[in-house]
């Protein structure tokens, strides 16, 4: 936690000191919004059921040179969506449940040396927007997860439309989770955890020189080396936490884009195997850049 604190009050001190300089912000920003309907007779044939879906999603990034020795990289990601179903006796629809949900928000500061490699630190969070685990009662923004670390970033390429640089460097991590399950009272509780250990960091993101396909993969690998606390018996959280996302954006105007998306994420206390998440959407789109 100590570790955490650090580079929580580096950061602040780094935006204060530095949030009077004139350098603007180049901004980048991919914005979506779909929606999907499917309809049915009470009387039509086969198994097939009505669904509406709708969801919101933005990916947007913003730079600034602050000073010559001084950069910083903020990426927002943010995604919001519900589904509501019929039921093929009856004709009634279900009320909407939560199909897309996911907060990712991001800062890197980082110190050019014009060298092989460059120091930086970051300051992570993610969260939901609505957790209905308890079905009694729903809490918004939960669970929290906020990572800081600080070591040295390479860019093995860095041009116009493509990217490639990778990060290692200690890592703190802090979770509070105000809906957690305890499987001997059956009770929901607070819980709250740290640990401390190695964070690998790789970013690649490719488009056309039109920039109307454009692809984005981010691989994370997380490795605990000390924890505040041990639960249980076992010892899995001693294993990496890796997630791999990767999203294919294509606009097929200036306002209608399909977007394909494929996340994958290993955590052995939460499962044993890995777990994958797909998402195709096509949809009003705005984008932005300067």
């Amino acid at each position: 936690m100590l570790f955490l604190k650090c580079i929580t009050g580096m950061l602040v001190f780094i935006a204060l000191a530095y949030s009077q300089q004139n350098n603007a912000w180049k901004i980048s920003s991919v914005s979506n919004l779909s929606l999907a309907l499917n309809y049915y007779s009470q009387n039509w044939d086969g198994g097939d059921m009505g669904s509406l879906t709708w969801q919101a999603q933005t990916n947007t990034t913003a730079r600034r040179a602050i000073t010559q020795w001084l950069e910083n990289e903020s990426v927002f990601k943010i995604g919001f969506g519900q589904t509501k179903t019929q039921d093929k006796e009856t004709g009634n629809w279900s009320s909407p449940f939560v199909s897309t949900d996911y907060i990712d928000i991001e800062t890197v500061f980082r110190f050019p040396l014009r060298a092989f490699i460059d120091p930086y630190t970051s300051l992570g969070l993610t969260s939901r927007f609505v957790d209905k685990r308890d079905t009694a009662y729903t809490r918004y923004f939960n669970p929290v997860e906020i990572t800081g670390s600080m070591g040295a970033i390479r860019d093995i390429f860095r041009e116009d439309n493509l990217v490639l640089s990778f990060r290692l460097g200690a890592a703190g991590r802090y979770h509070i989770d105000r809906d957690a399950l305890d499987t001997l009272t059956m009770l929901r509780e607070t819980r709250r955890t740290n640990d401390a250990g190695l964070e690998v960091v790789g970013n690649y993101t490719q488009s056309n020189e039109d920039e109307w396909l454009k692809f984005i993969s981010r691989l994370t690998v997380y490795m605990a080396l000390i924890r505040s606390e041990e639960e249980g018996d076992d010892d899995y959280w001693r294993y990496p936490d890796i997630s791999w996302d990767n999203t294919l954006s294509i606009n097929i105007n200036r306002y209608v884009m399909v977007q394909l998306n494929l996340q994958a994420l290993y955590d052995r206390e939460v499962d044993r195997n890995i777990r994958y998440k797909t998402t195709s959407s096509i949809g009003l789109t705005y984008s932005f850049s300067n």
